[in-house]
Parts: structure tokens; C-alpha cells; sequence
């Protein structure tokens, strides 16, 4: 949800509409799901995937000595590295890849998946 009046003045408005627009189009199990957007009056509003784990930066900063063992280190790399590739076939760069734009998505209890998001620096 953002206000669509302070979104105007910031000049923002756009980006997250483009967000809305590339997040859409995409289908990929390491991409935050985007079902949809709408707006009203006052406010712009994207429907987005449930995800209960937060992101990755904040569980980075509750591991022993702030960092990832190789092993799940290496599993986020590879499923970071196939969303890319994905989104590298349609054209997409996303332009702000951080660990604050990465949340973990609990699969199952044995295995989570990382969902890349915020496109709205991404271009076509």
C-alpha cells in the first residue's frame, strides 16, 4: 500500500507502477510472487505473495557471527543466480539486488526459498 500523494511528490509514482507492471509478468518459484495492483483516491496498492520469514538481511544479522554457513550460502547463490537467469531471458534487469530485496520463503521445514522483489528500478 502507498499513498499516492506522497508517492507524486517523492516522483516515485511511476517506478511503482512499473514495478507493478514487470512483477506481473513474472512466474518464477525465486520471485516474489505480484497477483495483482489496483489503486483509489488516495492510495496505490499491490497484491503480493505471503511470505512469513522476512528477508534475507535480517536473517543474515541472526546468524552466528552475522553470516551464512557455505553450505546455505551456497543454496541462496544458486537460486539467486536462477532467478537472474530468468528474468535475463525476459529482458529484465532488476538493478538493486541486496539482501534487503530478498525474502526467505519457508517451502517445507527442511527447505527454504529465497523470492527476489522491488522491481521498481528494474527496466525492460
Amino acid at each position: 500500500m502507498l499513498n499516492k500523494e506522497l508517492a507524486k511528490q517523492e516522483k516515485i509514482f511511476d517506478l511503482i507502477q512499473r514495478e507493478a507492471k514487470i512483477q506481473e509478468s513474472l512466474d518464477h518459484e525465486n520471485i516474489l510472487k505480484c497477483y495483482g495492483s489496483f489503486e483509489d483516491e488516495t492510495r496505490f496498492y499491490l497484491i503480493l505473495e505471503y511470505v512469513l520469514d522476512g528477508d534475507l538481511y535480517s536473517t543474515l544479522k541472526k546468524q552466528p557471527n552475522k553470516r551464512f554457513l557455505e553450505e546455505k550460502a551456497s543454496q541462496i547463490i544458486f537460486q539467486l543466480l536462477n532467478a537472474i537467469s530468468y528474468l535475463k531471458e525476459r529482458s529484465i534487469l532488476h538493478r538493486d539486488i541486496k539482501a534487503e530485496n530478498i525474502m526467505n520463503s519457508m517451502v517445507n521445514f527442511m527447505r527454504k526459498n529465497i523470492k527476489m522483489f522491488h522491481f521498481y528500478l528494474g527496466c525492460l
